[in-house]
């Protein structure tokens, strides 16, 4: 077995748990809380999307990883600097909400990660900058009611 297989199966599993005991948990402290008396989808409605997400791309890396490397796999840039690079690139999106909100840290973050992973067209690409940040900021604003970060550049 691939170390892909590996962390795409320990990853799976870890999800699992988390949404079998973690995310009821947060529902139930909820109605402990008495806080239930205003529209909202719940507490519980994110984290129940988000384990959903890493749950299918687990099971998508699974089944497409081989026994062998692909060629495009090996002309993948990686290693421990493409990871630091990484951490850092979540940690200036999390500070960039912060100065000029979510929607153009997310663009940013998104051009940033095509241009560390060297996309092949960047048409594509482009197309995918703006309109991804734009249908999740109007799916969390409108659909969920969350409040997102507007940035203290542009109040």
């Amino acid at each position: 077995m691939t170390a892909t297989r590996i962390l795409a199966f320990l990853s799976a599993a870890a999800i699992l748990v988390f949404l079998a005991v973690m995310v009821p948990a947060v529902g139930s402290n909820q109605m402990a809380m008495g806080s239930g008396d205003f529209y909202s989808v719940g507490p519980t409605a994110l984290p129940n999307l988000a384990g959903g997400m890493v749950l299918v791309f687990s099971i998508i890396m699974f089944a497409t990883s081989g026994r062998e490397a692909r060629d495009d796999e090996a002309a993948t840039p990686g290693g421990i600097g493409l990871a630091l690079a990484i951490v850092g690139l979540f940690a200036a999106y999390s500070l960039g909400m912060l100065a000029i909100g979510f929607l153009f840290a997310s663009m940013l973050f998104l051009a940033a990660v095509f241009w560390l992973y060297r996309v092949s067209s960047w048409i594509a690409a482009a197309v995918l900058i703006v309109t991804v940040p734009l249908v999740v900021d109007q799916i969390l604003r409108r659909l969920f009611l969350v409040p997102l970060p507007d940035g203290l550049l542009f109040n």
